[in-house]
């Protein structure tokens, strides 16, 4: 029994997000990353030698994408992306996003594109584990939960008619960071992985029929984060 429906495109789309999530967390998830201590290494290797160390508390752009699993009746699978700003509290106690978002995909012979405002909340129930540094405790400390609230405005084109409607609702998601550069220095390049199931009804025509814009994001994107805090 499958849980979410996938068409070919859609399983190839969710292979392929999975794979480079895969690699990704292979390739960094050594905790001796940064921990060569060498006087001519560039590279910050404790708290204490670090110019401006990393504790939770960032600022940052990021631009994700990936495959969209659409609950719309008789919908097919598609893609989406967004770009936003950051930013989080000392420890990783808390942080909120703002972004715009963008999601293709098709009903029928209609094609359907989403835009959407959103804003989240996240929790990282971990947050202690970035106290012993590390790539691991990065990955641990990052891992959060996220509520969100977003207004999506959802234009239909098709040989038929066209139409568009705006529409607001809730939003859950699941998600971790991980550092490509040192994350001791002030400034570094992250990878963000989420996954956010959205909830939106909109309606269409005279305001008489109503659509469930539901849908399965996974988001994977990158990050230029800054440290401290913006707001």
């Amino acid at each position: 029994m499958h849980l979410f429906p996938l068409s070919t495109g859609g399983r190839r789309l969710l292979q392929v997000w999975c794979a480079v999530l895969a690699v990704t967390i292979v390739v960094l998830t050594p905790d001796d990353a940064w921990t060569s201590s060498g006087d001519d290494d560039p590279v910050a290797t404790t708290l204490a030698e670090a110019p401006n160390p990393f504790n939770g508390s960032f600022w940052e752009f990021s631009l994700r994408g990936g495959p969209l699993l659409s609950s719309f009746d008789g919908a097919s699978n598609g893609w989406t992306t967004d770009v936003g700003l950051r930013n989080s509290y000392p420890f990783y106690l808390a942080d909120h996003r703002l972004s715009y978002g963008f999601s293709r995909y098709s009903v029928d012979d209609h094609a359907v594109d989403v835009h959407n405002l959103h804003a989240s909340f996240a929790i990282h129930p971990l947050y202690l584990t970035l106290l012993s540094q590390g790539v691991f405790s990065h990955f641990l400390a990052s891992l959060h939960l996220e509520l969100g609230l977003g207004a999506r405005w959802a234009q239909l084109s098709g040989p038929v008619h066209d139409d568009s409607s705006i529409g607001f609702g809730p939003s859950l998601g699941a998600g971790f960071d991980l550092p490509l550069t040192e994350p001791n220095r002030g400034r570094s390049l992250w990878i963000n992985a989420l996954y956010r199931r959205t909830w939106t009804t909109a309606g269409f025509d005279d305001g008489s029929q109503t659509e469930r814009l539901h849908d399965h994001g996974f988001f994977l994107g990158l990050a230029w984060r800054n440290n401290g805090i913006l707001w």
